[in-house]
């Protein structure tokens, strides 16, 4: 019998930037932040001016460690 692993999704929003809103200065940080009660978000600054797509998904995957993952307690 194949078992197959079954995932409860999760609804994640992922405000990223362009080099236009870093350029800008546009507060896309801020904005986010006003609707973390009703939506889980990992804001992330990707402008296109640093980097390139690796280092973007990266920087991606660390803001989402950073902000929404919580430190384990030692016991």
């Amino acid at each position: 019998m194949n078992k197959r692993l079954q995932l409860n999704p999760i609804k994640l929003s992922q405000p990223i930037t362009t080099g236009m809103i870093e350029t800008k200065g546009d507060d896309i940080k801020d904005a986010a932040y006003l609707l973390k009660d009703t939506q889980l978000m990992a804001y992330v600054q990707t402008p296109d001016f640093e980097g390139g797509l690796e280092s973007g998904f990266a920087k991606s995957i660390e803001a989402v460690i950073e902000q929404l993952v919580e430190p384990k307690e030692d016991k």
